[in-house]
């Protein structure tokens, strides 16, 4: 454990120092992710009722660890395995593909909240040697309608910007995906909603407009889908979402 921990170390400064990426970057995006994450769980008297809360590829986060800190039966589900940094009695952790997750009936609609934490947009491109799938984003989000309890929450985050899909690495969803994801039933070239399963809580943009500061910063939605350009360039799009 020792030596992998100080093998991680040493990766990551050759990363910052020969690797990283020019400004403005990707650096900091968990940071501002996780600290949202975190404002956004609801609480609730686990000594009197019982939540259970479904985290999509968190291995390698704490968000799981979070939420069974605070009284949600948890369960994570990552392609990768082995990666698991802690345990606890309130989390479960499973290895595979959400998508591919056999779901019985006493299953669906069995989660109050789930977490995706920047997700989305690498699902369904080999990354994780998962295979390729045009569809995966939109099977995303049916999967956590179909596995939420009514009234039940989403807590997404993902990447935004113009329009790019970058091979074996994600994608940056433009205005017109997201409205697509959000509204299965939305008709892009009549600009018409047929109706949605989720209603909207609450929505934040995040990105680095500043290439001298390289810092985060909230922005509006307008500019927010006009950042483009470098594949580690992109905005942040932090979204709250109900069950309808």
């Amino acid at each position: 454990m020792i030596i992998r921990s100080r093998l991680k170390e040493l990766a990551e400064a050759v990363y910052y120092k020969y690797l990283t990426p020019p400004v403005p970057n990707n650096l900091g995006e968990r940071d501002v992710e996780y600290s949202w994450f975190a404002s956004k769980i609801p609480s609730f008297d686990y000594e009197v009722e019982e939540r259970s809360a479904l985290d999509i590829g968190g291995a390698t986060s704490w968000l799981s660890l979070l939420l069974g800190r605070l009284g949600y039966n948890t369960t994570t589900v990552d392609l990768r395995t082995g990666q698991e940094l802690f345990s606890h009695p309130s989390v479960n952790s499973l290895q595979g593909d959400v998508l591919e997750l056999p779901t019985p009936a006493h299953i669906e609609d069995r989660f109050d909240l789930i977490v995706s934490c920047s997700v989305i947009e690498n699902m369904g491109l080999d990354r994780y040697k998962e295979g390729l799938d045009s569809q995966a984003s939109s099977k995303h989000m049916s999967t956590c309608v179909r596995l939420l309890k009514p009234g039940g929450k989403l807590l997404m985050s993902t990447q935004l910007g113009q329009h790019k899909v970058v091979p074996k690495l994600h994608r940056i969803y433009d205005a017109g995906d997201m409205a697509s994801l959000l509204h299965p039933e939305f008709d892009p070239r009549r600009g018409i909603t047929f109706g949605s399963p989720w209603r909207r809580l609450s929505i934040e943009y995040w990105a680095k407009l500043n290439s001298y500061s390289n810092s985060w910063e909230e922005i509006s939605r307008d500019k927010a889908y006009s950042v483009g350009g470098a594949y580690y360039n992109y905005a942040l799009g932090l979204f709250e979402l109900e069950k309808a």
